[in-house]
């Protein structure tokens, strides 16, 4: 039904281009922007260009106007912003949306409790909301003068150990019978963003460690390829 309705917005935004509209102005305009909205996330998953799509654009009909996705997509636009540097936040500021987007995961568990998300699609909601609220903030350095604590790992380690960590949902995602656009969009742009930060770690890597690396990033690019092509 998801993609049915995003089959439709493409016509829609098909004939809009015609007449010379430009459809963005027309994503808050009642049924024709939810129908705009789905066309136009149905395409960026398409493409692959989710990480341009509007932020109000990554939706779908049954996550329109619940007060749950608005404040998720918020605080999603947000983090987008300030990755794409069109907003550079304070460190107090930064906190504030460390805490924000760790607060809306329960609007998530809302929306799954509804049955307007999936399980599935809930747990990769929640996956990248974590993942983008610990990358916000940098480890504070030990006091001065501690002897007691546990040095951090080298970052091309943690950043191994996320992707693996976050493998088996995105396998999960590629196999399951639904999910909706403005999911699989949103995991896309997280994991594509860690995977490019990923790869150009692995250059300086020690040697010992680049074979099982070059090996994680091979079979992540693969299945981010399969969920795109869905």
């Amino acid at each position: 039904m998801v993609r049915v309705f995003g089959l439709i917005g493409l016509l829609a935004i098909l004939v809009l281009v015609i007449r010379g509209i430009d459809p963005r102005r027309k994503l808050g305009s009642g049924v024709l922007g939810r129908l705009l909205s789905a066309g136009l996330t149905l395409l960026a998953v398409a493409t692959g260009s989710c990480a341009s799509t509007p932020v109000e654009a990554r939706t779908c009909p049954e996550l329109n106007g619940t007060a749950e996705w608005k404040r998720i997509s918020g605080a999603w636009g947000r983090r987008a912003r300030m990755d794409r540097g069109r907003w550079k936040p304070s460190e107090k500021q930064k906190e504030e949306l460390q805490r924000e987007l760790f607060a809306v995961a329960n609007d998530v568990d809302a929306l799954v409790k509804t049955k307007k998300l999936s399980s599935l699609g809930g747990e990769a909601l929640k996956q990248e909301l974590y993942a983008m609220a610990n990358g916000l903030v940098s480890p504070k350095p030990p006091p001065p003068g501690a002897t007691c604590y546990e040095p951090m790992p080298p970052p091309e380690h943690m950043a191994y150990g996320r992707l693996n960590g976050r493998l088996p949902l995105l396998e999960k995602m590629v196999k399951a019978r639904k999910l909706q656009p403005a999911v699989v969009c949103r995991v896309l742009d997280g994991m594509e963003r860690e995977l490019k930060g990923f790869e150009e770690m692995i250059a300086f890597a020690p040697e010992s460690d680049k074979p099982r690396f070059r090996q994680l990033r091979d079979k992540v690019r693969a299945t981010l390829k399969k969920l795109r092509s869905r």
